[in-house]
């Protein structure tokens, strides 16, 4: 039974080879962690303009995939969970901004801190990581590729 408050993990495989724990509670030996795979959601939900309160759900690669037909931004991210990570691939052909912790986003949880003081855009099709830190109550974008 799953415990309450725990979420169900999107891995399909998984490999872990941490060789052995040595005196001092340090590992020796092989320390691998091979093959992570997170699986892909489709997302056709965003508009064109303004998108606050967004839910990509308990996936972890998310596809805007159709939906925006101009350019967007993501104001917020609903489900804020510490250490949750989202990559975002915008697939479409228009720009994907991500607004650094906007006021278009009525929930303060949900606001994106990009840590460039602005918001980013992709030019058009483009990746963003993002991670939710509790302690900020902010989603942190860790890297955008364009």
């Amino acid at each position: 039974q799953q415990p309450e408050g725990a979420e169900i993990l999107n891995y399909t495989t998984a490999k872990f080879n941490f060789g052995q724990l040595a005196a001092g509670n340090a590992w020796t030996g092989t320390n691998t962690f091979a093959l992570v795979q997170h699986t892909r959601a489709n997302h056709t939900a965003l508009a064109n303009g303004n998108n606050a309160g967004v839910n990509f759900g308990t996936t972890t690669f998310v596809k805007i995939k159709a939906g925006p037909t101009g350019v967007f931004t993501i104001n917020g991210i609903a489900g804020g969970a510490d250490g949750r990570t989202y990559v975002l691939y915008n697939s479409v052909a228009f720009a994907m901004t991500i607004a650094n912790d906007s006021g278009v986003e009525p929930t303060p949880a949900n606001r994106i801190y990009t840590l460039t003081g602005g918001d980013v855009s992709t030019t058009t099709q483009g990746c963003v990581t993002l991670t939710y830190d509790s302690e900020d109550s902010r989603w942190i974008m860790q890297s955008i590729r364009d």
